[in-house]
């Protein structure tokens, strides 16, 4: 596998978990179980892709499609790879995140601006807003 078959493997993967397990409304709704209860795939071959390239993606701001930033962000919780591996600039797609997911967005943000490895938040962290407040007294809400 290629870098862009890999690219195109987490684009297809994101827009799976948004039409298919409706994870943006999940979130809207706050269904946190239902949300823990959604599957995120991975293959062999993708696997087999990060082992030969050290374990780096670092996906651009470009190739993350509009309004897919919580659905690749919960896809990078189960990758294991670390948020520097897995974004070419990870303060970049946090604030991102934090605009496109509103609370939701702001509350995983928060904590990957605070160091955290997507694959390290605890589901009941991961699917809350217990940090979206502590964004915006951080970084405001028009900052970034």
């Amino acid at each position: 596998m290629e870098r862009q078959e890999a690219v195109k493997f987490i684009q297809k993967e994101t827009k799976r978990l948004r039409e298919e397990e409706h994870i943006d409304d999940l979130f809207k709704a706050n269904r946190s179980e239902e949300l823990a209860a959604v599957e995120c795939h991975t293959s062999k071959k993708f696997s087999d892709f990060l082992m030969e390239s050290d374990y780096e993606l670092m996906l651009t701001d470009e190739e993350i499609a509009e309004g897919s930033c919580m659905a690749t962000a919960m896809w990078g919780t189960s990758s294991y790879l670390n948020n520097a591996q897995l974004f070419t600039d990870v303060e970049h797609f946090a604030h991102r995140l934090a605009r496109e997911a509103g609370d939701p967005g702001k509350n995983v943000a928060a904590q990957m601006l605070d160091g955290e490895e997507l694959f390290d938040i605890p589901s009941e962290d991961f699917f809350s807003t217990k940090y979206a407040e502590e964004y915006d007294e951080k970084y405001g809400l028009g900052k970034f």
